[in-house]
């Protein structure tokens, strides 16, 4: 298979996520009926993908724990806090909120990840993003129904982008000792319970 193909794909769905999901919210469709669609629909893609390209391998006991951690911290409880705040607040305002799960990431990997500490130079990058951010959510307040919608709504994506940052450095750690092909049925399987 060329390589570009999954790639691209993964980049036009994960870019269009947000957009799909307030539209999904939009049409009526609460946050805790969509989810679940969402995960067992991604599930069976999942493995039809690895069926199909031979790579399903059976994971182990410890597979199977980290990627219960993984599917609790790293997918189900971040996504339906940001899909929850979706519900307040504007697909852009969203996005650009879970736009610093990489910035929360970082933050979280200097705690969770043996080797990966925060450099003290990166500093100002990250406060000219949250600044930027910020003006950016300030400019968004004339599309939602009030100033607690904003508030209600920037707090769960804020709460959600925060425990996404510390699933992914988890996920993170987790990769270094078990491969991700052991992991990632698990924790697709774990993100839907």
């Amino acid at each position: 298979m060329n390589p570009w193909t999954p790639l691209i794909l993964a980049i036009l769905g994960w870019g269009a996520s947000n957009v799909i999901s307030k539209a999904v919210l939009n049409s009526g469709m609460d946050t805790f009926v969509f989810l679940p669609w969402r995960y067992a629909i991604g599930l069976v893609a999942l493995i039809v993908f690895l069926v199909t390209s031979k790579r399903l391998h059976r994971p182990g006991a410890v597979a199977w724990r980290k990627g219960a951690l993984l599917g609790v911290v790293n997918m189900a409880v971040p996504t339906m806090l940001m899909t929850r705040g979706f519900e307040y607040i504007p697909a852009t305002v969203g996005s650009l909120l879970i736009a610093l799960v990489p910035i929360s990431t970082v933050a979280a990997a200097h705690f969770v990840v043996p080797g990966e500490r925060f450099q003290i130079r990166t500093l100002p990058g990250l406060l000219i993003s949250l600044v930027g951010v910020g003006f950016l959510i300030e400019g968004g307040n004339d599309v939602v129904a009030s100033r607690s919608d904003l508030i209600l709504g920037v707090v769960l994506v804020v709460i959600g982008v925060g425990i996404a940052g510390l699933g992914g450095a988890i996920s993170r750690r987790y990769a270094i000792e078990t491969p991700a092909s052991q992991l990632v049925l698990p924790q697709f399987v774990f993100g839907l319970l």
